[in-house]
C-alpha cells in the first residue's frame, strides 16, 4: 500500500454556491476528477493523484460534509445535491471537460453527472459502485438502519477519535483492514468529530434509495463517452455482475477489467492497478472512443457509421478459407453489406480490447443466425442455423480512421456450432 508516500499533498479550496469546496491536486494538463464515496474523502485517491500527475491535472474533491468541504445547504443531504455540487465544482475549476473517476456512492454521483452533462466528461471510469437499483446493498442495511434510528452520527463521532472503531467500520470494504495506516483513518474520519458533519452524513445515509440512478437509465443508454469499468471480484456490496450491467447499459464502454479478490475499496489497496488502466485509457482516449463507436455501429448494423470510420484507401480481409481482400471504402462497404445479408442478426460481444496509438485489437464472441451461406470449407450452412465463433479484429488506425481491418474467425467452430443447431 502506497498511501503514506503521498502525504505531502495538501488541501486547497475553491468557491462555489455551496461555499469553499475542498480538494487535493497534483500535476498539470487536462483535468481528471476523482470522486470518493460516503464516509471517505479525497484522501482515498492520494496514490492515483501522485502517480498520474505527469499526464493529468489530478483533482480529488471532498464531497459535501466530508473532508474539509462545507455542509449541505438544506437540512438533508442527498445524492442529487452532491451531483449538483460536483458540476458546480467542475465549472469553478474552469474546465470544459474532465476525466471522471469514481468509487462506491461516488460512482452513482459520477453517473448522474455524466447523464446530466455528458459534454463535460472526456472519459468515465467507474469502480465498484452504486448502479441502477443495486443500492443500498443488503450488507449496508444495518448501517442505514442506524442512520434512520439517529444512531449513525454518534458512531461517526466515535470513529473520529478512535482509529480502532474507524478500522472496524471499513472491515467489509477491504481485503487487509489491518494494513491501513492510522494516518489514513484519521484523515478520513477526523472531520466527523464535528457533530454537524456527522448529522449531515447520517441524513444522507438515512435517505439513500435508488430512484435517482434508476431514472438515468435512458441517459446512460445514450452515453458514448469512453467508459472504463474496473471491478473488484470479492466485493460483498456490489457483485461483479454489476460491472457487466454497466457495460451493457453504457454504449461508450471500452473495457471491463476485473480485479481478482478486490473488495469495495480496492483502489486504496491496489492503486497501481487502477493507475495502469487509467494511464492506458487517457493516453489512447481517441482510439478507445473510435473502437467503442465502431463496435456500437456494427451491433446496430449502422453501415453508414461503420463505413465512415474507414479511410478512403482502407483494406479489409476476412481470414477464413482464403477469401480475397477488399480495397477502398466502397468495396469494403459492399463486403460488409454482404456479411450482414448472410448474418442478418450478427452480434459481437466484446471480451478483451487492446489499444495503442495506431492499432486496436478487439477479441469478441460472434453470434448470428445464417440466412444461407457457404462456410470457409465450402459446405452449405442451412438457413436458420445458429452460429457462434471466437472473433478477433485487428484495426490499424491512421489519422483517426481505420486504414486496415483484419478479421479472424474460428471457421471450424462456426461450422460445428451450426451443425449442432440443425
Amino acid at each position: 500500500m502506497s498511501m503514506l508516500a503521498t502525504s505531502s499533498l495538501s488541501r486547497r479550496t475553491i468557491e462555489t454556491a455551496w461555499g469553499d469546496v475542498a480538494y487535493l491536486e497534483a500535476g498539470d494538463g487536462p483535468t481528471a476528477l476523482f470522486i470518493h464515496g460516503v464516509f471517505l474523502s479525497a484522501d482515498l485517491w492520494r496514490a492515483q493523484l501522485a502517480a498520474l500527475s505527469d499526464i493529468r491535472r489530478c483533482v480529488a474533491v471532498d464531497l459535501l460534509a466530508h473532508g474539509a468541504s462545507p455542509l449541505p445547504r438544506g437540512a438533508d443531504l442527498t445524492i442529487g445535491e452532491q451531483a449538483d455540487m460536483v458540476l458546480a465544482f467542475i465549472e469553478a475549476l474552469g474546465e470544459e471537460q474532465v476525466d471522471l473517476v469514481a468509487n462506491d456512492s461516488g460512482g452513482a454521483i459520477a453517473q448522474i453527472v455524466a447523464a446530466q452533462a455528458p459534454h463535460r466528461i472526456r472519459t468515465l471510469t467507474l469502480t465498484n459502485c452504486d448502479a441502477h437499483d443495486n443500492w443500498p446493498p443488503a450488507d449496508f442495511q444495518p448501517i442505514q438502519d442506524m442512520a434512520r434510528a439517529g444512531l449513525l452520527a454518534d458512531g461517526l463521532m466515535a470513529a473520529a477519535v478512535d482509529p480502532s472503531i474507524a478500522r472496524a467500520a471499513l472491515t467489509d470494504a477491504l481485503e487487509s483492514p489491518d494494513a491501513v495506516p492510522e494516518s489514513f483513518l484519521s484523515a478520513v474520519f477526523a472531520p466527523f468529530a464535528d457533530s454537524a458533519r456527522a448529522r449531515a452524513v447520517e441524513s444522507w445515509v438515512a435517505g439513500m434509495e435508488s430512484s435517482p440512478t434508476v431514472a438515468i437509465h435512458d441517459d446512460l443508454a445514450r452515453l458514448r463517452t469512453p467508459t472504463l469499468i474496473a471491478w473488484g471480484t470479492a466485493d460483498v456490496f456490489f457483485d461483479r455482475s454489476w460491472a457487466q450491467w454497466l457495460s451493457d447499459a453504457i454504449p461508450g464502454t471500452v473495457d471491463v477489467v476485473e480485479v481478482p479478490g478486490g473488495k469495495l475499496l480496492w483502489p486504496l489497496e491496489h492503486p497501481e492497478i487502477l493507475v495502469a488502466h487509467l494511464r492506458d485509457l487517457w493516453t489512447n482516449t481517441a482510439n478507445y472512443a473510435l473502437l467503442a463507436r465502431y463496435l456500437d455501429a456494427w451491433n446496430r448494423h449502422d453501415l453508414d457509421t461503420v463505413t465512415d470510420l474507414h479511410s478512403e484507401d482502407t483494406v479489409f480481409t476476412l481470414h477464413v478459407g482464403g477469401l480475397p481482400s477488399h480495397t477502398g471504402r466502397d468495396a469494403v462497404r459492399r463486403a460488409f453489406e454482404n456479411d450482414l445479408t448472410n448474418w442478418p442478426d450478427a452480434h459481437w460481444e466484446p471480451r478483451r480490447r487492446s489499444v495503442t496509438s495506431d492499432r486496436c485489437i478487439l477479441e469478441a464472441k460472434f453470434t448470428a443466425t445464417a440466412a444461407a451461406m457457404l462456410d470457409a470449407n465450402g459446405a452449405i450452412v442451412p438457413a436458420g442455423s445458429s452460429l457462434e465463433s471466437a472473433c478477433v479484429d485487428i484495426l490499424e488506425i491512421r489519422n483517426g480512421r481505420i486504414s486496415r481491418k483484419d478479421t479472424y474467425l474460428d471457421a471450424l467452430g462456426l461450422l460445428s456450432h451450426a451443425e449442432a443447431s440443425t
